[in-house]
């Protein structure tokens, strides 16, 4: 995602970016992100949604799956959670995400995803 992207959504200008209400309660709850990363989130999850549902229609009734891959800190968790959110949003009845190797990485994932329910 380039700087020239995200400088051209504005959150304030523009209500479609945070309209849905587990979305909109899970950008709430990230008091310490700035705005502009706020809405970097709202644009990559939204184009991974996208990719999500054009799998879903061409897929054929077979399952879609994904891998989120980054360095440490970069913000997959976020990325996952806000993506979920956005999927429920739209009508997705169930969200499963598989998370880490280690128990203390997947249960962190885990308190992360239960803080936006």
């Amino acid at each position: 995602m380039t700087e020239e992207v995200i400088q051209l959504v504005d959150a304030s200008d523009s209500p479609s970016v945070i309209q849905t209400s587990w979305f909109r309660d899970y950008l709430s709850r990230l008091s310490r992100s700035s705005n502009s990363s706020k809405v970097a989130l709202a644009v990559g999850s939204r184009a991974v949604l996208k990719y999500i549902n054009k799998g879903l229609s061409d897929s054929q009734g077979e399952p879609v799956t994904g891998l989120v891959v980054g360095a440490v800190q970069s913000g997959k968790t976020a990325s996952m959670v806000a993506v979920s959110c956005l999927a429920l949003d739209e009508g997705f009845n169930i969200v499963v995400i598989v998370s880490g190797t280690r128990t203390s990485l997947w249960r962190q994932t885990l308190n992360r995803a239960l803080r936006v329910s």
